[in-house]
């Protein structure tokens, strides 16, 4: 019973700080008097001693809130960049006028997106009114970085998709000579990709998709964003296919 309230000491605190918190006038210096406070903080820790499910809940419920502000922050902040995004020329698959869009900022080193790109795939395959949006995100490595160069270089030669997906499959890191004997495979020019990936421009696309997904909130990859819900992490095949459906079923498609 001693180690239980121990436990709760911490929680009690960030309880109080809750309560104050939400009466800014009683958080102010010198708004209550200290022997005040010494009274209100036993009778509240008396209180959660007896009645300890009441912290988690005050807690869950602030974090609960939390989340829902900053969902709301993500919806409003990706309502404004949108059209941008759009109209910055990501590599894409699937019609201009599919029902859904999906972006996806992505890592070629990271192993969640290597296991979601065959849901990708395979969604790609079987809904021909569903569009993707790809959005290098490399952050995990200089290699990610080079990788990000030649996929946007092979996209200028029309052959993004099957390059990413050669990439995507490719188990372990990416040297110059397997980014080239991939780019030699899909058909394209070899000496064009090499210069376009080493050109400032392409540079300056990997520089703008790393600070839209700063300002944005997206810290890690895989992240998706399917009509304005933003999820970050592995969604799985079924998952995905449930925010699609999701998504047209009220009608917020692109």
């Amino acid at each position: 019973m001693i180690l239980a309230s121990t436990r709760l000491i911490p929680l009690s605190f960030a309880f109080v700080g809750l309560m104050l918190s939400a009466n800014p006038a009683l958080a102010q210096q010198g708004g209550i008097p200290d022997d005040e406070r010494v009274k209100i903080e036993t009778v509240i820790q008396d209180y959660l001693d007896k009645n300890p499910g009441v912290v988690l809940q005050a807690l869950e419920k602030h974090q609960e809130n939390q989340r829902t502000e900053m969902e709301r922050q993500f919806v409003d902040k990706f309502a404004t960049l949108k059209d941008q995004i759009i109209k910055d020329g990501h590599p894409t698959v699937g019609p201009e006028t599919a029902d859904v869009t999906i972006f996806e900022f992505y890592d070629y080193n990271c192993g969640y997106c290597k296991k979601a790109f065959a849901d990708v795939a395979k969604i790609v395959e079987e809904d021909k009114n569903v569009r993707f949006i790809f959005i290098e995100m490399p952050i995990l490595s200089e290699n990610s970085i080079e990788a990000a160069r030649w996929a946007l270089a092979i996209d200028k030669q029309g052959k993004f998709f099957e390059y990413h997906s050669a990439l995507m499959k490719h188990a372990g890191m990416k040297d110059k000579a397997t980014l080239e004997k991939y780019a030699a495979e899909v058909g394209v020019d070899i000496k064009k990709a090499t210069a376009d990936a080493d050109s400032k421009a392409v540079l300056e696309v990997i520089e703008k998709n790393l600070s839209l997904a700063r300002d944005l909130g997206i810290s890690g990859t895989p992240a998706f964003v399917i009509g304005d819900q933003l999820t970050p992490g592995y969604m799985g095949y079924e998952g995905m296919k449930a925010a699609i459906a999701e998504i047209r079923k009220n009608g917020k498609a692109e």
